[in-house]
């Protein structure tokens, strides 16, 4: 029996393109049609994380860091 880990990833991606050209418009709509991604539209407001939010990536980020070096070493 062989054990799958999935891993999810979260990213942001933002595309500009001419709403009038038509090539790019094909693209985007064949894009949304994969039902790969999560369309949304809306803009997001920029703000300052907060100290504790700051606090939370980092160790976040770290412990992802520190588990990949660990993984290889071992």
């Amino acid at each position: 029996m062989r054990y799958c880990n999935k891993i999810y990833i979260m990213a942001t991606l933002t595309l500009h393109y001419d709403e009038r050209n038509k090539t790019a418009r094909c693209i985007v709509e064949m894009l949304r049609s994969l039902d790969l991604f999560q369309v949304s539209s809306s803009k997001v407001e920029e703000r300052e994380w907060t100290a504790e939010e700051e606090r939370e990536a980092f160790l976040c980020t770290s412990k992802k860091n520190a588990a990949r070096i660990f993984a290889d070493k071992l």
